[in-house]
């Protein structure tokens, strides 16, 4: 009976067994199937595209737009490159590329101008300035032309030759520069310096390959100057970017062999447990994260990562809450596809992405997407603080964010700052530093008056939006009955010009004083007048002095009868 039933069951698993590899054999073959009749379905879409369409076309072209439609349905993050934007791709992910140096701007009219110069890079060098209008590049005219068209132009070789002509404000003739393109590599450390009281702060803009080594660089550099009372790490709108480097940034701050991040995807190869390879280099520095909800992607992993193991208090506001990972494939042709591959969890075992995309239904991905606003399942931390996924990563403490006027947006997309800006520079002594630069009463006055004078005015959206809701009322016959109402809204929102230079005095002179330290002393300049006066440094400022305070936020006292939960690190 016992032999009986051993090979009843070993007959039953064998069943099974076979029944299972035979679904698997059969989901293969359809799966083969499924992508050989695609091939050929798409074959002879291009096929009749190319013989018959009324217009002749590239089929390049067709294919690049028909793969990214085709792409865009999965979701926003998986992207098909050429090799042309491959190549734009990878530079930016290694933070390098043979350049002029110059940060550029299409205005109206296809004139694209120089817009930023790099401190002692070659267009710097040369001579370039802010507002140079690009005619012609090696010859060929660019007098109207779009700013990847003059950006592309711009870059080559490095060591190459390069002959820039361009056209300056109150020059009659047009000025021509020669000189040689240069490796340019910018480095994701937007600031690193000191404030009051030994606090260090340093400002993330990316994450590059490099960025990694720029962060470590400036660390040492700070930590030459004497101990760190403090650290600030400013991830603030950083879009995140390579997730290596975010592992390394965070192996900077927490011991050796610590876990902080988990990748998970469809197949067995896109997993990974990630942990940290190196020897800190400030491990026990008092440190505030802050992230605001343009912080995604890898920003996200270091300030989880941080706040999962207690490393640093994280301020500011939820963050964007993108927790995929994208891989990148080559393709023939130099072309790259961007996939997204899996998803990535904090230490604690959280995934913060926000959108959850349907990929297939009738309607557009993006009106598909769903999202919640809940916090969602408790995680610990490893000090058994209680964290959540939130559709991003929550700060342990909010801070306060100045909103600015709506004016200042208008005047710093407006050609007339660059106007005045070259006007003051070329007119007035250079100051001795960013921070001693400030405008007097009667500058800030002669400023309002060329404004004014040069007919500067804005539309903000309130307006756009009465305008918006007249004409709706008028598709409805409702016109004749709210002309009141509506200009009365009218005289609230539509500004006098005059009238908000003098309201918003104090913040618009705040601006352009920025704006100037940007012109006289670069991004340094620009970076040491803004930070110091930024609401959001000083309340993590004032917490890195407050050691007590900043110690129990991340060291809670415990209950004596709470025991350690489920899912604890």
């Amino acid at each position: 009976m016992k032999n009986f039933r051993l090979i009843a069951f070993t007959l039953l698993t064998l069943l099974v067994s076979l029944s299972l590899e035979a679904q698997s054999i059969e989901r293969k073959e359809r799966e083969k199937k499924d992508y050989r009749d695609a091939l050929i379905t798409t074959g002879a879409v291009f096929s009749n595209i190319q013989l018959y369409f009324i217009d002749t076309i590239s089929l390049s072209k067709v294919n690049d737009i028909a793969l990214n439609a085709m792409l865009t349905r999965l979701d926003p993050y998986t992207q098909y490159m050429n090799e042309k934007n491959a190549k734009s791709f990878m530079e930016a992910t290694d933070g390098a590329y043979a350049g002029i140096g110059a940060i550029i701007s299409q205005r109206d009219g296809g004139k694209v101008v120089v817009n930023e110069l790099l401190e002692g890079l070659p267009a710097d060098k040369a001579g370039l300035k802010p507002g140079d209008h690009f005619l012609t590049i090696d010859g060929k005219d660019f007098s109207k032309s779009t700013t990847p068209e003059v950006s592309a132009a711009l870059r080559g070789h490095e060591g190459t030759d390069i002959e820039v002509v361009v056209q300056r404000k109150k020059h009659p003739q047009p000025l021509t520069f020669r000189f040689k393109r240069k490796n340019i590599a910018i480095s994701s450390v937007s600031f690193a310096g000191r404030l009051k009281g030994n606090i260090g702060i340093v400002r993330l803009s990316s994450f590059t390959r490099e960025t990694g080594k720029d962060l470590k660089k400036e660390l040492a550099a700070l930590q030459e100057k004497g101990p760190l009372e403090g650290l600030i790490l400013d991830l603030r709108s950083n879009g995140g970017g390579v997730l290596q480097s975010a592992v390394e940034v965070l192996s900077y701050f927490v011991p050796q062999g610590t876990n902080v991040v988990q990748v998970r995807g469809r197949i067995k190869e896109s997993n990974a447990d990630y942990r940290t390879s190196a020897q800190p280099i400030a491990p026990d520095v008092p440190l505030v994260v802050l992230i605001n909800e343009e912080s995604a992607s890898a920003s996200e992993i270091v300030a989880g990562a941080l706040q999962d193991v207690d490393r640093a208090v994280v301020m500011g506001h939820k963050s964007y809450g993108k927790g995929l990972v994208q891989s990148t494939v080559p393709l023939p042709k130099g072309g790259l596809l961007k996939l997204t591959t899996a998803q990535y969890f904090t230490p604690s075992g959280r995934n913060i992405q926000k959108i959850t995309y349907n990929h297939f239904n009738e309607q557009p991905l993006e009106e598909k997407a769903t999202t919640t606003d809940s916090l969602g399942s408790p995680y610990y931390t490893l000090a058994g603080r209680t964290v959540y996924a939130a559709d991003g990563i929550l700060p342990d403490l909010e801070t306060t964010v100045e909103k600015l006027p709506a004016i200042i947006g208008y005047i710093a997309i407006d050609t007339l700052l660059t106007d005045y800006i070259e006007e003051y520079v070329a007119t007035q002594p250079k100051p001795s530093s960013a921070t001693a630069l400030t405008l007097s009463e009667e500058e800030y006055g002669k400023f309002s008056d060329f404004l004014v004078k040069k007919g500067f005015e804005y539309k903000p959206a309130s307006s756009q939006m009465l305008d918006r809701l007249q004409e709706i009322f008028e598709a409805e016959g409702k016109a004749p009955y709210t002309k009141e109402q509506l200009n009365a809204l009218r005289k609230v929102a539509e500004p006098s010009v005059a009238t908000e230079l003098k309201r918003y005095k104090k913040e618009i002179k705040n601006y352009l004083e920025q704006a100037l330290a940007l012109r006289y002393f670069y991004r340094r300049g620009f970076f040491e007048r803004l930070i110091p006066q930024d609401t959001e440094v000083k309340e993590a400022e004032a917490l890195l002095r407050e050691h007590d305070r900043y110690l129990q936020i991340l060291r809670p006292q415990k209950k004596k009868s709470q025991e350690k939960p489920k899912g604890t690190l």
